[in-house]
């Protein structure tokens, strides 16, 4: 998270708050976006990286209809989330403490999602992200996808508590599917210590015996 500067030849730095912006000066005081893309194409991080930039104009590193070229903005094995388009600042509250972007992005990662699964994959970060903003009528995050996965798992998803758990359980038991139920409260004996299932779990395993005989 930081600034981002465009200059009159349509070249994006990154920033810091005390980066001299003229022309002439910027280089030695802010990193040239190509640096900063050679830097990771070179790590050994790389394949499949995520590169979230949380700064004014950084949408110009993941849309088709920026200025830079197909080259200049594809960093390879690496997936770009930014915080606004080529032509959009990165705004923010002025009584909080990041940009709307980073609320939103802190607040998935704290809270997560009913709607994903145990592991929150980055579309399902960006996708919540970008649902956000947009009901707010803020400045859209932008997205450059190159990486190596279809489905790239960025963090666990804090929304699965024990909970979770038992509710999934109880509608597996009523609906039935006892394997699936069994699942379930193996998790919550061996993830949360509970051991106050046994009775749950010793009659899927009779259900599951009985189906198999018959």
């Amino acid at each position: 998270s930081g600034h981002g500067h465009r200059t009159s030849k349509d070249k994006l730095f990154l920033t810091a708050y005390n980066s001299r912006k003229a022309f002439h000066l910027i280089k030695a005081s802010a990193i040239e976006f190509t640096d900063f893309k050679n830097i990771i194409e070179n790590s050994p991080a790389k394949p499949n990286s995520i590169i979230i930039i949380d700064a004014c104009y950084s949408g110009i590193l993941a849309q088709d209809d920026s200025t830079l070229t197909e080259e200049e903005r594809t960093i390879n094995g690496a997936c770009i989330i930014t915080s606004s388009s080529h032509k959009e600042q990165s705004f923010f509250d002025e009584n909080g403490k990041h940009t709307f972007f980073t609320d939103e992005l802190i607040e998935i990662l704290n809270n997560g999602s009913e709607k994903s699964d145990m592991l929150l994959s980055i579309n399902d970060v960006y996708d919540n992200i970008q649902k956000q903003l947009r009901s707010k009528n803020i400045s859209e995050p932008q997205r450059r996808d190159n990486l190596d996965t279809k489905v790239f798992y960025f963090a666990k998803n804090k929304k699965y508590d024990k909970e979770f758990f038992i509710r999934k359980a109880e509608e597996y038991f009523n609906r039935g599917n006892y394997s699936r139920a069994l699942e379930y409260y193996y998790t919550l004996k061996e993830k949360f210590g509970d051991t106050g299932y046994t009775n749950q779990i010793d009659q899927c395993q009779n259900e599951i015996e009985y189906l198999n005989i018959t």
